[in-house]
């Protein structure tokens, strides 16, 4: 094979991957999230309105394979209590 056609071939999921597009985000309750791009290495930044406190990543990165890094992060208010599930003891 030419060296040319190689490195073509080579570079074939990087250029793909160039042309994917991990679509808008949507802004969490109570926040926004900010993005110039959402194709891959575009980068994303969450924060939360005043009064509120971002729980979970306040970044995500678009990945050659077209999907955003993480998981959508919420806002809850400050000072509130998280909820978790109740543990009983066994009778």
């Amino acid at each position: 094979i030419p060296l040319v056609l190689f490195l073509a071939f080579e570079n074939l999921p990087k250029l793909f991957a160039l042309l994917l597009d991990c679509g808008t985000l949507d802004h969490p309750a109570d926040g926004r999230v900010s993005f110039t791009a959402t194709r891959f290495n575009a980068f994303a930044s969450y924060t939360c309105d005043t009064g509120y406190r971002l729980i979970g990543s306040a970044s995500r990165v678009c990945q050659e394979d077209g999907t955003w890094s993480g998981g959508k992060p919420t806002c809850v208010l400050k000072g509130r209590l998280l909820s978790y599930p109740c543990f009983t003891t066994p009778k």
